[in-house]
């Protein structure tokens, strides 16, 4: 039984490069998962102008996902502007009980995710009831 990393497929690859270059693509998540027979991480769902409440909704509650999040983060300020950025965060979804082979496959393939988006938010949840509004902003809170 091998427990190798898995792959990125091109078809996540073209969508990330989208979704990280386009202005358009605010507020759009890429909810990943592994294709155990190819051993390709590959698009499950796209989810355009959603909430990480909306997201949340969407994970199946037996089995691992990772989400790459476009959002438009609004900063605070004192004055009459609102700055904002636009961060890509990574959360990996990994709910308790799981299959010890599931669990190291998800596991071990994260890391490649992560350098390929280079994002500096990671985020590891086991309950998709923390991902809220409140939990999001809690989390860039300082983050300019």
């Amino acid at each position: 039984m091998s427990f190798g990393i898995c792959e990125l497929s091109e078809d996540f690859r073209d969508q990330y490069k989208t979704l990280s270059f386009g202005k358009q693509e605010i507020n759009t998540a890429l909810i990943l998962k592994i294709d155990m027979k190819t051993k390709e991480v590959i698009v499950d769902k796209k989810l355009s102008e959603t909430t990480i409440e909306e997201i949340a909704e969407e994970l199946p509650s037996a089995a691992p996902r990772y989400i790459v999040y476009s959002y438009k983060h609004v900063h605070d300020v004192s004055d009459a502007y609102s700055r904002f950025s636009i961060p890509i965060i990574f959360i990996f979804y990994c709910p308790p009980g799981l299959n010890t082979y599931t669990n190291m496959i998800y596991t071990s393939t994260k890391i490649t995710i992560m350098d390929e988006i280079k994002s500096v938010h990671v985020y590891d949840v086991q309950e998709t009831s923390v991902l809220t509004s409140d939990w999001l902003k809690e989390k860039l809170k300082g983050y300019r």
